[in-house]
């Protein structure tokens, strides 16, 4: 069961599918839901940061939570720190899930406000 705001997951693009399997398991939908901002980046650097924290700021289009993925092989250490804003104080209704192969290479206070989900992505971590 899902507790809290903000979600680290392991694995890449290729792993969105069982993401998705994964939270329609929890009841929450992805595809097809007006409040789900799926992006896929090469590289999560500031600007990114800033328009996903701008994007969870808004309102909700439909009645249900508003959920925010961004998968990243590569996010800059700035990025991190302005995500950690919003994810400190995160809009009511948002939760965001942030995939990326290497969840340990993250920043330890962006680490320490989220949750780990593994459905079983690749670690590239250990390489």
């Amino acid at each position: 069961m899902l507790a809290g705001n903000t979600y680290l997951v392991r694995g890449g693009e290729a792993t969105l599918p069982e993401l998705y399997r994964y939270l329609a398991a929890e009841g929450i939908t992805v595809e097809g839901n007006s409040d789900a901002y799926v992006r896929v980046y090469q590289h999560f650097g500031i600007d990114e940061a800033r328009e996903l924290s701008a994007r969870a700021n808004g309102r909700a289009l439909g009645a249900c939570a508003r959920i925010f993925i961004a998968v990243f092989p590569i996010i800059t250490g700035e990025a991190q720190n302005a995500l950690l804003k919003t994810l400190e104080e995160p809009p009511s209704g948002a939760l965001f899930f942030l995939m990326t192969a290497a969840p340990a290479t993250l920043l330890p206070t962006l680490r320490s406000r989220a949750q780990m989900i593994d459905i079983g992505g690749p670690d590239e971590s250990i390489v």
